[in-house]
């Protein structure tokens, strides 16, 4: 019995041993195939400071971004964030920096060679963009559109993916993206679009997180220092 016992104890102790030694992380969300402007610097600014701590990553699509960060499933978002963020009282964002809505096109599409895409310019064509109730700043451009650009006509998606290039090749249609991400969308000739519809990128977090996760998230503020106005309030 006192074998037992005294084993029982030393398991007891490795396990705390390990505990104590695990690293902490943070979870970062993001989406899959948008490439990152914001969020590679930093991270890497972060890991400097806090080799000690692991940034992992999990990706969520769209529909679902918003409330995953909401419930918890990850500690941070740096990017494109604000677009997916709704009212909360226990979401918090800040504001980062802008970029603007861009029009993509495959190279044989006749709008390609513009310089600047204008609304008239799409008269007649076909937009891809997500369906309502994903981002604010694009439901904000689809208001526009239905109310008052009837002769361009929307087609839904869900997902920025690998099916975008056939579907715009059969469908002759355009794809709705955004500055600063061209990379995302390497077969595609991306032009700027007067549309004046600013897309924050920012960094949203819970609001009661972690003392670690907030460390994160004022460095974040720190390297990115033009905005100080919250978005949503302290």
């Amino acid at each position: 019995m006192q074998n037992l016992s005294r084993s029982y104890s030393d398991l007891v102790s490795r396990c705390q041993r390990i505990a104590n030694t695990r690293k902490e992380e943070i979870v970062i969300g993001s989406m899959p195939n948008l490439s990152a402007v914001i969020t590679p610097r930093v991270c890497l600014a972060f890991h400097i400071r806090h080799p000690e701590v692991e940034l992992r990553f999990r990706e969520f699509f769209p529909s679902n971004f918003f409330q995953s960060l909401e419930l918890g499933h990850f500690d941070v978002s740096v990017e494109y964030a604000a677009a997916y963020i709704h009212s909360s009282e226990n979401v918090k964002f800040h504001k980062l920096a802008e970029v603007q809505h861009c029009c993509s096109f495959l190279p044989s599409h006749p709008l390609a060679t513009k310089s600047v895409i204008n609304f008239e310019d799409l008269r007649g064509e076909r937009l891809m963009m997500y369906r309502r109730g994903i981002t604010s700043c694009d439901d904000q451009l689809r208001d526009y559109i239905e109310k008052n650009e009837p002769d361009i006509e929307i087609v839904d998606i869900d997902i920025y993916d690998s099916t975008l290039q056939t579907r715009c090749a059969v469908e002759h249609a355009a794809l709705l993206t955004y500055s600063g991400y061209s990379d995302s969308f390497t077969r595609f000739i991306t032009v700027p679009a007067n549309f004046n519809i600013p897309i924050t990128l920012g960094v949203g977090w819970h609001r009661h997180c972690r003392p670690i996760v907030r460390e994160f998230v004022d460095l974040a503020l720190e390297m990115y220092p033009d905005f100080e106005t919250q978005i949503s309030e302290e």
